[in-house]
């Protein structure tokens, strides 16, 4: 949803020009969405490639550094996963599904007092997540 509205104002504010700026945020848009095609299929390694790849197209997206913390930490590479949820973060400080999903990683090491801490900042920035709860055990 978030991207589509990105597109659509940036097609308005940009029609009539030839920037191309417009078409690589497309591009990149249709790359992330092959990355989360490749998650819900189970292929977890292309997707982490994929994320990779995005990164490095896009340095300051938060969601593309929440795609390759999710890919990561699915291929188990949990020290991958925690740099690109923190990336993600200090790109987008309120971003509460990356500090539920750090939740869920601090949990995965055994580092409750981290996990408690992401799950209730997540809950502070978005309550609707129903994660962070889960994890709290709420």
């Amino acid at each position: 949803m978030m991207r589509e509205v990105f597109l659509t104002s940036a097609v308005v504010l940009l029609s009539g020009s030839h920037s191309p700026l417009v078409g690589q945020r497309i591009a990149s848009d249709q790359r992330l969405s092959r990355v989360e095609a490749l998650y819900r299929q189970d292929r977890f390694a292309e997707a982490y490639d994929g994320a990779q790849e995005l990164v490095r197209a896009l340095p300051r997206d938060p969601e593309v550094f929440f795609w390759l913390g999710v890919t990561a930490q699915r291929n188990g590479l949990l020290g991958q996963a925690l740099s690109a949820y923190q990336q993600a973060l200090s790109l987008k400080p309120d971003y509460g599904q990356a500090l539920s999903n750090l939740g869920d990683l601090y949990q995965m090491r055994e580092q409750w007092t981290r996990a408690i801490d992401a799950y209730q900042q997540a809950i502070q920035k978005d309550a609707g997540l129903a994660a962070p709860h889960a994890g709290l055990g709420d």
